[in-house]
């Protein structure tokens, strides 16, 4: 018996020698275009966006914690619109959730496309379908209550930030508020977060040059610099395309994780590069001496603007592995979307070989091609 009991007094011990685990994903841009409106729109002026992330859902729901760039703003009632002022339907927000999106960052600078109104109902719109967010605010005291974001996941304590470097609307009306990316700002934050004792640092940046598959130099230094400050994570987005991940040691020498532009996730724009972008994979492992970054690892992802047979559209996120080696495909791209598809892949490898971040190649459930025949044999209403 004192053998048995002395056994289940090492248990707690052997687990913390292990470490916890989280996994964490994050992914790029998600805007709705005016050409995603079009196929998402459904008789009687409804809007279904859940198909569209039926062959990414998997990876998104694997990880303990998804977090998304939110570049628009929520509306209930039409006129919707895409760029440059982007009114999208609530409809997208449950289909962001059941497709794995548990946190969605809003400080961007599409934030203030809707006005105060559009700010509020955005938020509302959040909290209804239980999404963790930040970056902008109802109210002051709302900010005052949730920043820094403190997120508990997996016996984690994890703390988000999220600035944005503008607005394309700049005249924030009271009393909304948005997160700007001013040091001292960002500075005091970092040492709240110190405070509150977080495990892991996230901050997210919406930053850099449109376009561009590099940092600037200006994006470098404000990285070191809020590593130096306490940052575990950056995690950035803004310039539509794919750009290098980085590891920068902080004052001790452990490696933190810099991510500059994670590319688009979810959107109609159609100039190469700005067609995809990665799913950012990071585990994080906390031990008795604190939390580290175990591994970092980047799946390709590619919006395509699928035509259907019966004449119907989708935008469809696919991982971009399964279709370049055509393996048990639910469907076959048009030679030149395959064409567009590997020229995408081909690219971020090359962006993502400067990174100490390795490529995970994902597999399609085969069953989603079952699911895949039904609907199309159905004229495309849902079974």
């Amino acid at each position: 018996m004192r053998v048995l009991c002395l056994f289940f007094l090492l248990l707690p011990s052997l687990s913390s020698a292990q470490g916890q685990r989280l996994q964490l994903a994050f992914t790029g841009d998600i805007m709705v275009h005016q050409d995603q409106l079009d196929a998402a729109r459904r008789p009687g002026g409804k809007y279904e966006f859940s198909e569209s992330f039926t062959y990414v859902q998997d990876v998104l729901r694997e990880a303990h914690l998804a977090v998304g760039n939110l570049e628009l703003t929520f509306t209930s009632e039409p006129p919707y619109a895409g760029y440059p002022a982007f009114q999208t339907p609530d409809e997208l927000a449950p289909a962001l959730r059941a497709a794995g999106f548990g946190l969605l960052l809003t400080a961007n600078n599409h934030a203030n496309d809707g006005g105060g109104d559009g700010i509020k109902h955005t938020l509302d719109v959040l909290d209804e379908n239980h999404f963790y967010h930040t970056g902008t605010y109802a109210s002051l005291l709302e900010k005052e209550a949730f920043h820094p974001l403190i997120v508990y996941k997996n016996g984690f304590k994890l703390a988000f930030l999220n600035y944005t470097y503008g607005l394309n609307a700049p005249h924030l009306r009271a009393p909304t508020l948005a997160n700007f990316m001013e040091e001292a700002e960002m500075r005091k934050d970092i040492e709240t977060a110190r405070q509150l004792r977080a495990d892991a640092i996230i901050v997210a940046l919406h930053w850099g040059e449109e376009y561009a598959h590099s940092p600037t130099s200006r994006q470098r230094e404000l990285a070191r610099n809020l590593v130096e400050w306490g940052a575990d994570m950056i995690i950035g987005a803004h310039p539509h395309v794919v750009q290098p991940v980085e590891w920068i040691n902080d004052r001790w020498g452990e490696p933190k994780l810099v991510a500059y532009s994670l590319g688009n996730f979810f959107s109609g724009m159609r100039l190469p590069g700005t067609d995809g972008g990665i799913i950012l994979e990071v585990e994080l492992v906390k031990e008795e001496l604190g939390t580290r970054i175990e591994s970092c690892r980047f799946v390709p992802i590619w919006c395509y603007p699928e035509h259907a047979g019966d004449g119907r559209r989708t935008y469809r996120v696919l991982p971009a592995a399964p279709f370049e080696e055509n393996d048990s495909l639910p469907f076959t791209l048009p030679r030149w979307r395959q064409n567009s598809l590997n020229a995408f892949a081909r690219r971020t490898r090359e962006i993502m070989a400067q990174s100490a971040c390795p490529e995970r190649k994902v597999s399609l459930p085969i069953v989603q091609k079952e699911q895949y025949d039904r609907f199309r044999n159905s004229g495309g209403r849902p079974q």
